[in-house]
């Protein structure tokens, strides 16, 4: 895929070298013939730089030098289990009319969740 890129980029190995940030010189030839690997930091700057996929490339990439690694990132994710979520009730309550009012710290629900005393502690109409 190197190689390709390389090629059908129609610039030189320096020129690429240079504007992936590499110093000039046998770097490029040595990862167009895969004696180099090429460095997965330098794979966007690459991609620019031929104009091949990055995203391609990163895959390709990932799946010959870290297989393992990249066989996690690239499963599909497993479904979760929704949460139960204990919410606690807030230090103010809005009233039906709209008016700010205090609930009493000591009705608020109690670590099992329940919000039984704090309706019951909301004025009635």
């Amino acid at each position: 895929m190197i190689t390709d890129a390389v090629e059908g980029s129609g610039k030189t190995l320096r020129e690429i070298a240079t504007e992936m940030g590499l110093e000039p010189g046998n770097v490029m030839s040595m990862l167009k013939s895969g004696e180099m690997r090429m460095p997965i930091e330098r794979i966007p700057a690459f991609a620019v730089a031929t104009g091949i996929d990055a995203l391609s490339l990163t895959r390709v990439a990932m799946s010959a030098y870290i297989p393992k690694t990249w066989a996690v990132l690239a499963a599909p994710a497993a479904p979760k289990q929704e949460a139960q979520l204990n919410i606690r009730a807030p230090g103010a309550v809005v009233e039906a009319s709209g008016e700010l009012s205090k609930v009493n710290p000591a009705t608020r629900p109690t670590d099992s969740g329940s919000c039984s005393p704090l309706l019951s502690a909301l004025p009635t109409r």
